[in-house]
């Protein structure tokens, strides 16, 4: 069966989980934790990049994806045997094991939302090999809102380092080196990674950018996530009709309650992710409307002129 997966493509901390985590309460619609099915070729290539990388959350919202699809359930035992599963089947390219999962919620669209997709133009490119007719979905934050969100969230990844040094690993917290430039990239660990995180959403949206254009015409929506979060009731229907699935009232307001998803909560000890943490721990949607800053005069002392200027211009393209 020829399948058309939703893909979203976002850099982290840009409300990627709670959309993806809304749009599959549609009846239409299934939403995955991260997969991180499209940065490799097979499975075995992914457990080795978890494995070279320090990054053994890799393979989470995998393994709570089989243990949810298989037994209905997320406990230690069921995503255990989920682990087996895979390690049964390292063998199996990624297409094979994404389109097992898509089997298992047909005739629901899936929707994943992996950060993993957007470190590399090949990363997408590989997406849209294995499924021609997939939609892709670029979900926007503003720049200066995104960069404060990811500087958090890598200060926790710097403090837990701190207090917990070799149990790093077990608790989770990894950044992929890809996602930092190569002059910043440090494998070996010979001396302190510094993160951008301005750079990094640069670095990310141009990518994302340059891979859209190259879309047939109708297989691409870029969507700030300012707007579709502050207005459900105009931009869920919109999603819906490109999608070409349910637009009545009764589908977008099952949408309104992400935190109903199987993926909205934390994970047994040997599966806690597979979403963004901060979205585990709180999946509802916010009453309010979510603010954008100004552009101008509000991240340029961050980065060096060039830097600025391409910021500023990417972000204007997006309406910022």
């Amino acid at each position: 069966m020829s399948h058309q997966p939703l893909i979203i493509l976002t850099p982290p901390r840009s409300f990627s989980s709670v959309v993806c985590a809304l749009l599959g309460r549609h009846p239409d619609l299934y939403g995955f934790p991260e997969l991180n099915l499209f940065k490799t070729d097979t499975i075995e290539e992914l457990n080795f990049a978890r494995i070279q990388r320090r990054w053994p959350t890799a393979m989470d919202g995998l393994a709570r994806t089989l243990a949810e699809i298989h037994e209905g359930t997320q406990d230690e035992l069921s995503v255990h045997r989920a682990r087996v599963w895979i390690n049964e089947h390292m063998h199996l390219g990624c297409k094979e094991v994404f389109n097992y999962v898509l089997d298992y919620v047909n005739p629901k669209i899936g929707v994943d939302k992996s950060p993993t997709t957007i470190l590399k133009v090949e990363n997408m490119e590989r997406a849209f090999h294995m499924f021609p007719k997939a939609r892709f979905l670029h979900l926007t934050r503003h720049p200066v809102t995104s960069a404060k969100s990811i500087a958090e969230f890598l200060s926790v990844i710097i403090q837990t380092r701190e207090q917990v040094g070799a149990m790093q690993a077990k608790v989770g917290w990894s950044v992929d080196p890809a996602f930092l430039s190569d002059e910043e990239e440090d494998l070996k660990g010979n001396k302190p990674v510094k993160v951008s995180p301005l750079k990094l959403w640069l670095s990310a949206h141009t990518k994302i950018m340059n891979f859209m254009e190259r879309l047939p015409l109708g297989q691409g929506m870029r969507i700030r996530g300012e707007d579709l979060l502050s207005d459900l009731d105009i931009y869920l229907p919109q999603i819906a009709e490109w999608l070409g699935v349910r637009t009545d009232q009764e589908a977008i307001d099952e949408m309104k309650s992400p935190e109903e998803s199987p993926y909205a909560r934390t994970g047994p000890i040997n599966a806690p992710f597979g979403n963004d943490p901060k979205f585990l721990a709180n999946p509802k949607l916010r009453s309010s409307k979510v603010p954008i800053p100004p552009l101008k005069g509000t991240f340029e002392w961050a980065v060096d002129t060039d830097t600025a200027r391409e910021i500023q211009e990417l972000a204007q393209q997006m309406g910022y």
